[in-house]
């Protein structure tokens, strides 16, 4: 991501805040009392560099700004403020005055031939000493007390700046609409991974969840995000069988006599295309969920089970496909029914693992018709881009599509020529897809 690294100040920040912390756990005289110089200066120097390097939180101010930004006033401002002023405490009057009294235990030292820390008797000059020096370290660990209790104070602010929150901001600002994948994205399964409601509630742009899965229509997909915890109406959601099927009613121009489409997949595209108007057969039919007979090769072959006024077949994601289905499915296609695919996906993530995806129903139907591939709907098919552009009159320079796949979702994203593309590592794709040679697709973030 642009401005991460050693240029920005998130490192630097992180450096002086462990810095300050480790030095309040560093107050044993024995130690100490050697590099008594080094160490208030470091004391004193930690909390105007933790100042100075303050990162922007939501839309905030940067450095010294941001500090004194009146909404971080007992935050951040009233902490690093005690921090500094016991640290300067400490260098301005107590250094000098330890530093004294030390010079003077030595001499004193060379005089009784005894050290000031071994044990009794000792000269009334080296107790008088040793008391002084005692009341000195005492205040001074008051002190220290101080600058402990402030930079936990501040912790929160450093953890929350530690993700580089200046360029995660300026990554923001670039995009007015945000296309997220859903599966392997927002969640694996029925598990919503962790941050992801509240990470959308911020997003100051517009969000849309583009998904692959056809199984569910777009009513279907509200209840499972808003059972999530995630905030969404149907106008949010725009999935496979809902771009498949806008394209059929309103697009694709089946010969006459033939309007119906024989589905297979489950009732998400069923309910789809019944919401556009389009007649359909197959889908979720109980007759066919069964085994094949000897009267159903003879009725396929010669055309009595099959529907004169089927002029398209639709593959999507099928929980329930068996040789009946295929059968008749291809039996369509032989005859001339245009050949649509919801989308290729080759897997389905669920249960941080994966599973079959559409891909994998509609690849068999590619090799029974020698090679000819569907027309698919879904990403990274810019027939769906098209349809969003449409739909939500969005600028595509504006617009980030977020996803975890690089062939499906990274590819819809630049073939689109969006604005910008973010890899997540959360479902398919990993890093080391995208670091080998040759991969399918290169995110613009990740």
């Amino acid at each position: 991501m642009a401005g991460s690294g050693i240029f920005t100040t998130g490192p630097y920040h992180i450096l002086a805040y462990g810095t300050l912390l480790g030095t309040t756990f560093w107050h044993f005289a024995a130690v100490q009392s050697r590099l008594f110089p080094i160490y208030f200066t470091v004391q004193t120097a930690a909390p105007v560099i933790l100042a100075a390097t303050y990162p922007r939180n939501e839309g905030g101010s940067l450095g010294l700004s941001g500090v004194l930004d009146p909404a971080n006033r007992w935050s951040v401002l009233s902490p690093i403020a005690a921090i500094f002023a016991s640290a300067l405490l400490n260098f301005v009057v107590l250094l000098p005055a330890t530093i004294k009294v030390m010079v003077k235990r030595r001499d004193q030292e060379k005089k009784d031939g005894k050290k000031s820390w071994e044990p009794a008797p000792h000269s009334q000059e080296m107790i008088a000493l040793n008391k002084q020096f005692g009341k000195l370290h005492g205040i001074s660990s008051l002190l220290n007390l101080t600058t402990f209790i402030g930079t936990i104070t501040n912790a929160d602010p450093v953890a929350s700046g530690s993700g580089d929150s200046t360029a995660i901001n300026e990554f923001l600002d670039k995009f007015d609409v945000f296309l997220f994948d859903c599966d392997g994205v927002l969640w694996s399964g029925d598990h919503v991974f962790e941050g992801i409601p509240e990470t959308l509630s911020l997003l100051r742009s517009k969000v849309v969840f583009v998904t692959n899965n056809s199984t569910k229509s777009r009513q279907d997909y509200v209840k499972k995000l808003t059972d999530l915890g995630i905030d969404a109406q149907v106008d949010d959601v725009f999935g496979s069988s809902y771009s498949s099927a806008v394209y059929i009613a309103r697009i694709l121009e089946l010969p006459a006599g033939k309007p119906k489409v024989f589905v297979v997949g489950e009732a998400g595209i069923e309910t789809e295309l019944r919401a556009e108007n389009v007649p359909f057969i197959g889908g979720t039919d109980p007759a066919l969920r069964r085994d094949i007979t000897p009267d159903d090769y003879r009725g396929l072959a010669d055309g009595s089970l099959l529907d004169p006024e089927v002029g398209a077949v639709l593959v999507g994601l099928d929980f329930h496909i068996n040789y009946l289905k295929m059968a008749t499915a291809f039996q369509y296609l032989r005859r001339g029914a245009a050949f649509l695919a919801t989308n290729r996906d080759s897997t389905l993530p669920n249960s941080h693992s994966f599973f079959p995806g559409a891909g994998a129903i509609s690849i068999p139907f590619v090799h029974m018709l020698g090679g000819v591939e569907p027309t698919s709907f879904g990403k990274p098919s810019q027939a769906m881009m098209d349809a969003i552009e449409g739909k939500f009159k969005l600028d595509r320079s504006r617009t980030c599509m977020v996803g975890d796949r690089l062939n499906t979702d990274i590819q819809f994203g630049i073939e689109g020529r969006l604005g910008g593309t973010l890899a997540v590592l959360t479902g398919v794709n990993k890093k080391e897809d995208w670091e080998m040679e040759g991969p399918p697709s290169f995110p613009t973030t990740m």
